[in-house]
């Protein structure tokens, strides 16, 4: 379950940069690259992965709270993760300096709204940086093809989709982490009855 939202996640940022034109795989790239059949699988896996370090995080610093599963908290924080999506590719801004601005406050908004945790800032924010490093370092040994005149649009919006993306792949793993253990205690007491 938790694979196809980070491979919806990259499907998300996928559209953001086929709407926008501005990154295409280079056609002297491997046969793999060029396909880029890996995207969505690491994407995925990286979202899963994501996912579960909150609930873990969360524990080791004794941050774990008993609170009530709420999906729609889950569904509210996807939609506003989408909506970051669209205000991302379909607002016009008029520099790209008011873009980051924009998505940044959007991001921390997010996170006010739905996690409010140091460790979820914490580990929104690294995964934001390693992923956006990540990309640039695609980008600079030829994975990428981006224009030079644009690569400041592209550090506009990258940090902030992934921080809102961590945030969001956060929320989610921590609510099927209380839904199975709640079932697995559910099931535990039916066994001692």
């Amino acid at each position: 379950r938790r694979v196809h939202g980070g491979v919806l996640f990259a499907v998300m940022l996928n559209y953001i940069v086929m709407e926008r034109n501005t990154a295409i795989f280079p056609t002297e790239a491997l046969l793999i690259l060029t396909h880029a059949w890996w995207v969505f699988p690491s994407v995925g896996s990286a979202a899963t992965f994501v996912g579960l370090m909150y609930p873990c995080l969360d524990r080791k610093l004794g941050y774990y709270r008993n609170y009530v599963v709420e999906w729609p908290k889950v569904l509210r924080c996807a939609a506003f993760f989408i909506g970051i999506k669209l205000c991302c590719t379909k607002v016009y801004y008029t520099n790209n300096l008011h873009m980051a601005i924009v998505l940044g406050v959007l991001s921390l908004l997010l996170w006010w709204c739905f996690d409010r945790t140091v460790s979820g800032f914490t580990l929104a924010l690294s995964c934001s940086v390693i992923a956006t490093v990540l990309i640039h370092i695609l980008i600079r040994h030829g994975l990428y093809n981006y224009p030079e005149t644009d690569s400041t649009y592209l550090k506009s919006w990258l940090p902030s989709i992934f921080f809102s993306g961590g945030i969001t792949m956060g929320t989610i793993g921590r609510h099927l982490v209380l839904v199975e253990n709640a079932l697995f205690n559910d099931s535990k007491k039916v066994h001692i009855d």
